[in-house]
Formats: structure tokens, C-alpha cells, sequence
């Protein structure tokens, strides 16, 4: 089985385990459902912007995807919200590792090769529960995030990890260095009043809010009047009634040679 083989039979494989159907994940995502069953079988070869939808909307990580040797490996939720801010905001890396206030001297992001995806888990997701749990805290804080949509945790449970005593030694270290036990008190209940009014006011970066994003993107609406387009040449409208049908590749070399011959025209 070739490379492109195994890759389309893998991008089969996600969606049928979600129970969608090709015209299913054609409306939820924008994509052209003939463009999707072209991947799928083979006939093309996917888009880079497929690839990272199919990604971040399923949950895998997009390198388990592309490896022809990997079985499907599931994206962490922590890491899989942050990738999919990243994407709708069309953030680069070192502008999240900005927000997200990461040390200049840790910030891995310009070794080559390094790809978001393994820069959070290396600087996120590696730490141990505690700590993690201050992760999503301050990230869920710095971006506007509904805590919900980071981690399974709660604002109860950063609470709770506050004022258990035999954590004392490690908050003592983080950051500001908590004097004494109530400190850790009052800072946790501040964390925690400030997470309840983001479950409220925050943004909701879910797998569908991503989708409607990515939708609008590859359906952008046309600012062309009806009454232009009806005093087209025949040919021309027929053309227009058939794009939804072409596969993103196609329409892609249309535009190239016709921009070509635009450039042309002009000489």
C-alpha cells in the first residue's frame, strides 16, 4: 500500500468512526463534498488546510495522521484548544508563545522542525498534574478561554489544590512565593472568581465553533449582485453554477492561468 493510500484511507477511516457522512462533513466544515471524496479516494492528493481541519476537528494529531507507520494518536484537549485558537485567529507561533507570556529564553518555538503541537505538550502537558492544572488556569486567564473548553478541571478543583497543605511547598516556589497558608487561600478563591465570570463572558473554542470558523473561510460570502451575474454570458454563468462542484486544486489553476492572462493582457 503506497504512502497516499494510507494516508486517504486514514482520512476515511476518522470519519466514519464519527458517523458522518462525506456530505455531512461537507456542510459542517465549508469543504466540497466530491473535493473530500477525492482525498479519501486517493484521486488527490489532501490539502495542507484539510489536513489541519480533519486535526483539530476529530482531535488527532496531525503528525499521527501524515505517518503512514502511526497508528492515530488523539490530540490532548488542553493542546487541541490552543491549535484550534491558533487557527482561528491565524495566529503564528511566536505570536501565541507572546500571548500565552512564555520567557524568551524557553520559547522553543524557532527550533527548526518544531511544531506547535510539540511545543505544547513539551511545555504544557509534560508537567505534572498540579502544575497543570496552573496551566489551564492562567492560560483559560490570558486568552479569554472558557476554562471548559482547556481541561476537564474545574475552578473547584484549582480550589481545591490551593489549599491543600501538602502543596504548600510547591506553590512556595511558584511565582510570587506565598508567604503563608492563607495567601494560597485568598490567591486560589481570586483564581477562582475569575474563572467563573470566564465560563460566563469567555470565548468557547469547541470542535463546532472551529468548524463554523473553517466553513465561512471556504465559503466566504459573494459581494456580487444577483442582477450582475444574470447579465453574464450564458458560458460564464454556466461556469459560475458548476464551481461548488470543483475540487480546491482545479479552481486553484484556474485562478493561476487566468491570472496569467490578465498579466498578459496588460502588456
Amino acid at each position: 500500500m503506497s504512502y497516499m493510500e494510507n494516508l486517504n484511507q486514514k482520512l476515511e477511516k476518522i470519519r466514519k468512526n464519527a458517523k458522518l457522512s462525506r456530505r455531512a462533513l461537507s456542510n459542517i466544515s465549508g469543504f466540497n463534498e466530491r473535493t473530500i471524496l477525492s482525498y479519501e479516494k486517493a484521486e488527490n492528493p489532501a490539502s495542507d488546510r484539510y489536513l489541519e481541519f480533519v486535526s483539530l476537528y476529530f482531535g488527532y494529531t496531525k503528525e499521527s495522521i501524515l505517518n503512514d507507520k502511526s497508528d492515530l494518536i488523539k490530540l490532548d484537549k488542553f493542546v487541541n484548544c490552543l491549535l484550534m485558537y491558533q487557527s482561528i485567529f491565524n495566529y503564528d507561533d511566536n505570536k501565541m508563545a507572546e500571548l500565552l507570556e512564555i520567557p524568551k529564553d524557553i520559547k522553543i518555538l524557532n527550533i527548526k522542525d518544531e511544531t506547535a503541537t510539540e511545543f505544547y505538550q513539551e511545555t504544557y502537558i509534560k508537567n505534572d498534574e498540579k502544575r497543570h492544572i496552573i496551566d489551564c488556569i492562567e492560560t483559560a486567564i490570558k486568552l479569554k478561554i472558557k476554562l471548559s473548553c482547556l481541561s476537564n478541571y474545574t475552578a473547584n478543583d484549582l480550589l481545591k489544590t490551593f489549599i491543600d497543605k501538602e502543596n504548600k511547598e510547591f506553590y512556595n516556589h511558584y511565582k510570587q512565593g506565598f508567604s503563608d497558608f492563607f495567601s494560597l487561600v485568598k490567591e486560589g478563591i481570586n483564581f477562582s472568581d475569575k474563572l467563573n465570570e470566564l465560563e460566563k463572558t469567555g470565548l468557547e473554542i469547541t470542535p463546532a465553533y472551529y468548524a463554523s470558523i473553517i466553513k465561512k473561510r471556504n465559503n466566504p460570502e459573494t459581494l456580487t449582485p444577483k442582477l450582475i451575474t444574470d447579465t453574464l454570458p450564458k458560458n460564464h454563468k454556466k461556469l459560475i453554477d458548476l464551481l461548488p462542484y470543483a475540487s480546491d486544486e482545479f479552481i486553484n489553476e484556474v485562478i493561476e492561468i487566468l491570472e496569467k492572462k490578465k498579466n498578459l493582457s496588460k502588456l
